[in-house]
């Protein structure tokens, strides 16, 4: 890791059911921020809409403590997790990857599946946001049974490696934190369109319970980091969803 202070403590933990929970739980509890819990194992993982993350061994299971105290409004924060998709592909890229892309809004990817996704969670007291959660989760050695669907950083398994992508990851991080804090999305969006696996084709966008909202060609994002979908009624907007190549 950089010598960088910004993360102030780092937990390591065996196996817990959510990173995420824990440090939610540590966050109402008065942690600092640039507190970090990073487990070898979720028995309880979650992605994005509630869905389950596979959580074995040879994986990074990563959630850190963000206080913006002040830095941030509530209507930042929706586009923050496409700002920490690319800093996860920044990392990946660091740690040998190529060829990685994101699919709206933060799953990073390569031609072969899914490398990482990133959950975020957060409070806002007072109308300001007391803080937030950011949970990552990298493939990083592939196992004896892959997950269908998923990508890995390495085919070897060697405990150095998780912690070498913890640092990268980490070190990104608490760049792309700083720079949204400033620029907010508009710093990024370029970037993240440049990397952007949807813009240009067909696509289709569900609701949590699988009805579909929107179809049509991508669009890339607006300045807020919605996905900008063509459909029938013209260009519309999507705040959330659950996108797939492909028609209906």
């Amino acid at each position: 890791m950089s010598e960088s202070s910004f993360w102030k403590k780092i937990i390591s933990a065996e196996e817990i059911p959510s990173t995420n929970d824990e440090c939610k739980r540590l966050a109402r509890e008065g942690a600092d921020h640039g507190t970090v819990l990073i487990a070898r194992r979720q028995s309880a993982g979650r992605g994005r809409l509630g869905r389950e993350w596979d959580s074995p061994s040879g994986g990074l299971y990563l959630s850190a403590l963000l206080r913006p105290a002040g830095r941030l409004a509530p209507e930042d924060l929706p586009a923050f997790p496409l700002a920490v998709a690319m800093a996860v592909v920044r990392a990946c890229e660091g740690l040998g990857a190529t060829g990685v892309g994101v699919k709206w809004p933060n799953d990073v990817r390569t031609a072969r599946g899914k490398l990482a996704g990133v959950l975020m969670e957060s409070s806002v007291e007072g109308g300001m946001v007391a803080w937030v959660v950011v949970g990552i989760g990298l493939n990083v050695s592939r196992p004896a049974c892959p997950v269908s669907g998923a990508d890995y950083l390495t085919d070897a398994e060697e405990p150095a490696q998780i912690e070498q992508a913890a640092f990268a990851v980490l070190d990104e991080l608490a760049a792309a934190y700083d720079k949204y804090c400033v620029e907010g999305f508009g710093g990024v969006r370029d970037e993240y369109e440049e990397r952007s696996v949807l813009t240009g084709h067909d696509v289709t966008v569900r609701d949590g319970k699988g009805v579909v909202i929107a179809a049509g060609p991508a669009r890339g994002v607006d300045e807020q980091g919605r996905l900008r979908v063509l459909t029938g009624a013209g260009i519309e907007s999507i705040v959330a969803g659950d996108v797939t190549l492909g028609g209906s």
